[in-house]
């Protein structure tokens, strides 16, 4: 890269901030000039002062452009109803269901173009508005609410798909020259859904916090001391040293309609610990909101996990990954839907009691949820899954019997689940050297 030029970032949301944390030290470590693009100016701040780089460096995602912006994201809205695949067309569904009729009815008016989405936004983009974005390379991170940037720009694109579901779950709708994936089979997704480009097998950063503390090999009490947040630290001292059986919730209210269907389940399992005499750890969403899982509270034997503010700042405090890495570690067993901190428990050795819903299951809702490729293909495919038709009092004498370790089905899972992460795993040096290398050519 001529050294005149600018690297931009193009990142929304405080999760992947913490993701890209790794390479934005080795790009300081280089002296390379860059600017984050964020869309909350509330955050900028924030992010600064997490990344230690200049609050002139992170800017708004609008590119001073607010109107434009608004106009472009109606547009795409427009043109996404089917463009894809019926996992995504579902999910656009869900999203858009409290939007006047004419957004609900994209799903039906729109032309399906599969693997041809992203070409053909990106020729449409570039067609009704020029490239605004100052920087001649950027490098984006999964999926983003306003592609039309991206899409319209005329340097060199960039894109790491940090999730193990964006690939299928939405076009990126953008023509990056290349594309960094931290599985092969992600990597495989990605181009039966959307075509192919050329792409690398890089580290997965959101996973690195596992990494950094099993090395530094404290004890449990060691690493309890170190925590500076009092909230984090008076959560952890409800359950360090206790044997939990621990559920991730898979949704939020975002997700309305599937997470009613979780809370009857959770209200069942915390009657389940509370009969036998089992601590039941409720982990909310990262992205919910205080107070979702207030409902549980009138139960004793219940421990309720931190709620985040909805936007994810706890991703940026290293006293979070302390309690993550500690819960996971006092996890004696781990129940799981759909969440992806399964794979951090799998990654950490807890046995995993994956729930598989039915063909018979009640809740359409859920049905469809669990239709999503993804967790068909490296969930509920695999044969230690316990089928769930709705009725708790069918699997509740297997999760008794997996939390007494007395069967096999969690364990085997759980080591199916980490032979498949690690599968493809790259190590962080030679995935941030790649990843800058690429970058500054």
């Amino acid at each position: 890269m001529h050294q005149n030029h600018k690297l931009g970032i193009w990142c929304e949301g405080l999760d992947r901030i913490y993701v890209i944390k790794p390479i934005i030290r080795e790009l300081i470590s280089r002296n390379v000039d860059f600017t984050i693009y964020y869309p909350q100016r509330q955050h900028h701040e924030l992010i600064a002062s997490f990344l230690a780089i200049a609050p002139s460096q992170v800017r708004d995602t609008t590119c001073d452009r607010p109107i434009k912006s608004k106009i472009l994201g109606h547009l795409t809205l427009l043109f996404i109803g089917s463009v894809m695949s019926l996992s995504f067309s579902n999910m656009l569904r869900r999203r858009i269901a409290s939007l006047p009729f004419v957004y609900r009815s994209l799903r039906y008016i729109t032309p399906s173009l599969k693997k041809n989405a992203n070409y053909v936004y990106t020729r449409l983009i570039k067609s009704v508005v020029s490239s605004v974005v100052l920087e001649d390379t950027i490098l984006s991170v999964s999926l983003v609410q306003q592609p039309y940037w991206l899409a319209a720009h005329a340097g060199r694109l960039f894109c790491y798909i940090e999730s193990w579901d964006h690939a299928v779950k939405a076009p990126i709708l953008h023509s990056p020259n290349k594309i960094y994936y931290w599985h092969e089979n992600v990597q495989q997704d990605f181009i039966s859904v959307q075509g192919d480009i050329d792409g690398s097998l890089v580290y997965p950063f959101r996973f690195r916090y596992i990494d950094k503390y099993r090395t530094l090999k404290l004890e449990d009490e060691e690493l309890f001391e170190s925590i500076i947040t009092p909230q984090i630290k008076q959560q952890v001292s409800k359950f360090i040293g206790r044997g939990l059986l621990t559920y991730a919730c898979t949704t939020s209210l975002a997700n309305k309609y599937v997470f009613a269907e979780e809370v009857k389940f959770m209200k069942d399992l915390a009657q389940f610990g509370q009969d036998e005499g089992i601590f039941v750890y409720f982990k909310p969403k990262p992205g919910g909101r205080n107070g979702e899982l207030s409902f549980l509270e009138e139960f004793p034997n219940v421990v309720l996990g931190l709620s985040g503010s909805g936007t994810g700042e706890q991703m940026l405090s290293n006293d979070y990954h302390i309690y993550r890495y500690l819960l996971l570690k006092n996890t004696q067993l781990f129940v799981n839907l759909g969440t992806t901190f399964s794979l951090e428990a799998a990654i950490m050795g807890c046995p995993i009691f994956q729930i598989s819903p039915s063909d018979t299951h009640p809740s359409d809702h859920l049905k469809d949820y669990s239709n999503n490729p993804h967790l068909k293909k490296y969930f509920y495919s695999n044969e230690n899954c316990f089928i769930f038709s709705g009725e708790f009092a069918d699997i509740s004498s297997q999760l008794l019997a997996s939390y007494m370790g007395t069967i096999d089905k969690p364990v085997s899972f759980s080591r199916y689940l980490r032979a498949w992460l690690e599968s493809s795993f790259v190590s962080q040096d030679a995935s941030l050297k790649l990843i800058v290398d690429d970058l500054l050519c």
